[in-house]
This record gives C-alpha cells, structure tokens and sequence, in this order.
C-alpha cells in the first residue's frame, strides 16, 4: 500500500512539480519556540 505521501509525490511528479516535506526537531532551541512554530 502507498502512503499518502507517497501518492502525493506521485501525483506531483505526473505534472512535472515537486515538494518539500519540512521537519521541526521539538525542544530545539526550546519548547516554548516549538509551539510557536507549530501552531
């Protein structure tokens, strides 16, 4: 089974687009700065 992500970088690359999956490392530099970020 594909992931949804998967599925999506599919559906990307037919059109001859790309993406970018971004990640956040939690704590860093401090928790209070993660919930900033993410919400």
């Amino acid at each position: 089974m594909e992931s949804r992500i998967g599925k999506k970088f599919s559906r990307l690359n037919e059109k001859g687009q790309s993406a970018l999956i971004t990640y956040i490392t939690a704590g860093d530099p401090t928790l209070k700065d993660t919930v900033k970020l993410v919400t």
